[in-house]
């Protein structure tokens, strides 16, 4: 399993539509063979997010936006 996790902050999404980006993050990844998961996360919530990865980890792990 593959995991994204995107930041909703993230610059590159900023002033667009993250859902776009999700959908096509992930059909990418379908269309090569993986099974993914795709969490779209407030910075407020990334914290928990990458709690419940520690938890349960995938086997990939993507993460979008940051600060570098």
């Amino acid at each position: 399993q593959t995991l994204i996790i995107i930041n909703e902050r993230a610059g590159t999404v900023v002033g667009g539509d993250v859902e776009t980006v999700a959908d096509s993050a992930t059909r990418r990844f379908v269309s090569a063979g993986h099974e993914v998961a795709c969490e779209i996360v407030k910075p407020s919530g990334l914290e928990d997010a990458f709690a419940r990865v520690r938890r349960d980890p995938p086997e990939v792990l993507i993460v979008g936006g940051g600060d570098g």
